[in-house]
């Protein structure tokens, strides 16, 4: 109950409860300088209960009670200052009983008193403050030493050229770690600064990487690997005449890019799917590497739920823009290898190309032939042949089969190919079905 209490409070209270059990150590290290210093001069101390104990003990409470029910708002004082304000009651306080103690070494307890109320002061108060909190001690203790009659002996001699001393060395000090402070701040806001932008540019765990202190170069798998291509293209974007058709297919964009981080987890390395490249009327995407396929799922499946979600967001965007004709989009997928590295020059930059990457844009291109053949027009996914065969046969129904051969087409960079698949739709017009599947959105 107390911890959830305390973590309710602000971050000013929390450090004000702290602060307030400080006084517990504070007394009982004044009680043993006491003790020690009647061993050293040989004179005893008679040690109030009432003036050691009991009125300290009911300071501390009180703070603890102000701080941890909230007390300091119906005070209308801030917790900074409350804390400030009970600081001062038992340096007060203390200064006052600790002079009654004998007179052969109660300025000595003070000056210890006095060192140890220095460390209440935050780091950022500086010079000025820090001076102002030594006179107002010095101040008040020799008020008492002439309100209580006490002899001005060699010890008062001694805490006054202490008192005025360490309060100006402290003062010193602190000014310079209220600057060393104020400058250190600057650099933790401008390397938080720097990491925001980072992290629109960087995965997470390439962060986490960095900050561990590895090189740029290891976060990301560089070689060989396999996976799928998908490359998505707006058919003849140039001619699209409107104002906000630029701004459209950079929402559809991004949409989409948001759509490839999706289940990424960056302890299994596993992603949707990783953004190669982006054009102006396109991009261009990989499955399977450098990310795995979210949860070990094949990567021609995902592959083509992500393309059916990029036609789906594609569609909805070009609704809103009411255009007088249609706008179509055409999506190539292939498999093959695909190669990673980073540059060895500045800017360095992470690179993907390969057979898979080349193929998917090929794959698009052969759209142009399909449409001919066909005489159809509309947005299209385009399937190379080793793609579609690694679909379930559920989904492989809703394909047409395309024979090059009998067409006399080949696909450019794919000599062996002799078949593709398409399939072709345009969910804006026909309110064909687009699938959603497994992919989180």
């Amino acid at each position: 109950m107390t911890i959830f209490r305390l973590q309710n409070l602000p971050h000013s209270g929390r450090v004000s409860f702290m602060m307030a059990f400080m006084a517990i150590p504070g007394w009982a290290l004044a009680v043993v300088a006491i003790l020690l210093f009647e061993q050293i001069f040989g004179y005893k101390s008679e040690l109030s209960f009432f003036q050691f104990a009991l009125v300290p003990g009911g300071m501390t409470v009180f703070g603890l009670l102000v701080t941890y029910f909230k007390l300091y708002k119906l005070l209308r004082i801030p917790p900074t200052q409350m804390t400030l304000l009970m600081t001062a009651c038992h340096g007060a306080w203390a200064e006052y009983v600790v002079l009654q103690i004998h007179e052969s070494y109660n300025g000595y307890v003070i000056l210890f008193l006095f060192s140890f109320g220095l460390l209440f002061l935050k780091v950022s108060v500086g010079f000025w403050h820090t001076l102002l909190f030594s006179i107002a001690n010095l101040g008040l203790a020799s008020f008492f030493i002439y309100v209580l009659d006490i002899t001005w002996g060699t010890d008062e001699k001694v805490f006054v050229f202490f008192f005025c001393f360490y309060g100006f060395s402290s003062a010193l000090l602190n000014e310079v770690a209220r600057r060393n402070y104020f400058q250190l701040k600057l650099e933790q806001k401008k390397t938080h600064h720097s990491f925001r932008q980072l992290d629109k540019v960087f995965y997470p765990h390439q962060l986490r990487m960095m900050e561990q202190g590895m090189e740029l170069e290891k976060t990301m798998p560089c070689g060989s690997g396999r996976g799928c291509a998908i490359f998505f293209d707006i058919i003849a974007s140039s001619k699209v005449e409107h104002e906000r058709a630029q701004a459209l297919f950079r929402e559809t964009f991004g949409r989409c890019s948001q759509l490839m981080m999706d289940q990424y987890n960056e302890d299994r390395m596993e992603c949707n799917a990783f953004r190669i490249n982006e054009m102006g009327d396109g991009f261009l995407c990989s499955i399977g590497y450098p990310f795995l396929a979210p949860q070990g799922r094949p990567n021609a499946e995902v592959a083509l739920e992500l393309a059916y979600r990029f036609v789906e967001i594609f569609e909805q965007n070009v609704q809103t823009l009411d255009y007088t004709s249609p706008i179509y989009c055409s999506i190539g997928i292939a498999s093959g290898e695909l190669e990673s590295f980073y540059t060895t020059y500045r800017p360095i930059e992470y690179h993907m190309y390969g057979r898979a990457v080349i193929l998917a844009t090929r794959y698009e291109e052969a759209r142009k032939i399909v449409v001919q053949t066909i005489d159809l027009k509309g947005s299209m996914i385009v399937l190379q042949s080793q793609v579609y065969r690694s679909l379930p046969a559920n989904i492989r129904r809703d394909f047409v089969e395309f024979d090059l051969n009998e067409n006399s087409f080949k696909v450019r960079d794919d000599p062996s190919a002799t078949k593709l698949f398409y399939r072709m739709f345009n969910a804006a017009e026909q309110g064909d079905p687009v699938r959603r599947d497994r992919l989180v959105s």
